[in-house]
């Protein structure tokens, strides 16, 4: 038999929503944190409870259980097994459950502190002697604010702060009482509907020797208070704005390694301006910037070039002309990661092609053809042959465009412009052709493609319909001027999603059409898998293809 006592708070995160009147009323929930105060009652370890029902409590911003609980079986060897663990492994197990709570979703309240449970002595008075479990501060519970303060002692602290736009005195008293332990909060989060701090009797943090991660989110766009930017820090390595402007400042930026600026919101901001921002970051490693399709304005006279030697990730969702803009504008090394999504404009005075200096590694790319040109390129390691696939990935380039001139400007003259840099280096092709792609595509489409892959030597590819199909093989088996075969490293053909029906003679004919007159010339397809398509005869398969195919997969 183990001691308990009663517990003053539980943190307890309520599941899902029930669907049927039973099923709410048991509503279960998970024990998350611990809070104490004893009143010297005695619990049975091994007969431990789920609430089933939560009901207001007198108490501000706090809740209390129904005293109908089920019991939740247990072992005696579970138990013991608990309670054997060191201290250091239980409150570690603790104050990562808090912290998987706290950051799954700050803008929702299923997170409560409530009157109820118990837990027996030993886990209690780990709790109570673990500073990290008390150190998440939410100003929204400001019944609480000041007790997590006291208990949490000298443990460095994450704080979220908001500034409600109808605030109380308890509201100004917790951020008060909050932002006083400025000295040793390590990440704080200030969340309101304008970012200007004019809010009576809060105290400003002014000094900040701990502080890492600082993230600013307005509801409203707003500028970022200036007397937070003149915090006197050398620590901050992360910032994070949401719907706030920054304006350059040396000694904020100086060490960051991470910055985010999500400007949806925001009025365009100059290529200039932002280049001025990462000039003061040379030691960034991740740079992410959201914005709307005109969020970069250029200068022509704009000749800067900035050196940032430890980037490893950037993730661009703006105009995609301007991204590359800005992309000719840095000097990054040859491994850094890149996304970039947004509206493409064919007749843009910006750049058109991503530099090589970010894909001159990749050997592999998938592309996604539809209304939106998705493209997703990695390093692979050759493993068996030419199929090789996308073993080994190191680094990827993740693209994801549409182009402002529909109908004039299809996906297939899009990607020898935007990637002309990677295409004559990539060894493996992976095309798909999405079956909501309504576009006519041609033979000379497929020719605009297909003269930029010099080393491709496997070419993976589906279509939704026969006759882009057929466009394919038109386009595969035309020469250059220079009477050369178009692909000519070519090896190994995949078809993907091909349904040959009625007329199956017909389109099998076309294939081993096709697979002759390679089969004639020095870019022979010595391997064919058409394993994925559906409604082949086998053996008109093996009349039609095997002759002109050294593996042929079904």
């Amino acid at each position: 038999m183990f001691t308990g006592r009663p517990l003053t708070f539980i943190l307890l995160r309520f599941r899902k929503k029930r669907k049927n009147k039973a099923e709410r009323e048991r509503g279960d929930v998970e024990i998350i944190c611990l809070d104490s105060h004893a009143d010297g009652s005695t619990y049975d370890c091994n007969d431990m409870t789920r609430v089933v029902r939560k009901t207001p409590f007198k108490h501000h911003n706090t809740y209390c259980a129904s005293h109908t609980a089920t019991p939740i079986q247990q072992s005696n060897t579970d138990a013991s097994f608990a309670l054997r663990l060191p201290p250091e492994i239980v409150g570690a197990i603790m104050t990562n459950l808090v912290q998987d709570i706290f950051f799954s979703d700050i803008h929702k309240t299923e997170c409560l502190w409530i009157k109820v449970g118990h837990i027996c002595r030993y886990w209690r008075q780990i709790a109570l002697e673990c500073p990290n479990v008390w150190s998440y501060i939410d100003t929204r519970r400001t019944a609480l604010v000041k007790e997590l303060v006291r208990r949490s002692n000298s443990a460095p602290l994450i704080v979220y702060v908001w500034l409600q736009a109808h605030r109380t005195v308890p509201d100004v008293l917790a951020i008060n009482q909050a932002l006083g332990e400025m000295h040793r909060i390590r990440e704080l989060s200030i969340i309101g509907d304008m970012m200007d701090f004019h809010f009576p009797c809060i105290r400003l943090p002014f000094k900040a020797p701990q502080l890492k991660t600082l993230m600013l989110t307005s509801l409203e766009r707003s500028n970022a208070p200036m007397k937070l930017l003149e915090t006197s820090t050398t620590c901050l390595r992360n910032l994070f704005l949401y719907h706030t402007t920054i304006p350059p400042e040396p000694t904020l930026l100086r060490g960051l390694q991470d910055l985010t600026i999500y400007a949806l919101n925001s009025p365009p901001s100059h290529v200039s301006k932002l280049l001025s921002i990462l000039e003061l970051c040379p030691e960034l490693v991740e740079f992410n910037f959201s914005g709307l399709f005109d969020g970069f304005r250029h200068s022509a006279a704009e000749m800067r070039v900035v050196t940032l030697p430890r980037l490893r990730t950037i993730r661009l969702a703006v105009g995609v002309n301007a991204v590359i803009f800005l992309l000719n504008c840095l000097t990054v090394p040859i491994d850094v990661a890149l996304s970039i999504s947004g509206l493409y404009d064919p007749q843009s005075p910006l750049g058109q092609s991503i530099p090589p200096t970010f894909l001159i590694t990749y050997d592999s790319l998938e592309v996604n053809i539809s209304e939106v040109l998705q493209a997703n390129a990695k390093v692979s390691v050759p493993t068996t042959g030419d199929t090789s696939g996308w073993e080994g990935c190191t680094k990827e380039f993740e693209m994801e465009v549409r182009s402002i001139a529909r109908g004039s400007v299809t996906c297939f003259d899009l990607l020898p412009v935007i990637l002309n840099c990677l295409l004559p280096r990539i060894r493996h092709l992976e095309l798909n052709n999405e079956p909501t792609y309504s576009d006519t595509v041609s033979a000379g489409m497929w020719l605009s493609l297909l003269t930029s892959l010099h080393s491709v030597v496997c070419l993976s590819i589906s279509f939704s319909r026969w006759s882009r199909a057929t466009a394919f093989m038109d386009a595969l088996s035309a020469s250059k001027e220079t009477q050369q075969l178009l692909c000519p490293r070519m090896r190994t053909l995949i078809l993907q999603r091909v349904n040959f029906t009625g007329a199956w003679n017909t389109e099998l004919s076309q294939l081993g059409a096709f697979l002759e007159r390679r089969s004639v010339s020095p870019a022979r397809i010595t391997t064919l898998d058409i394993s994925l398509c559906s409604g082949m005869f086998p053996d008109a398969v093996q009349i039609q293809i095997r002759p002109f195919v050294e593996n042929l997969l079904l």
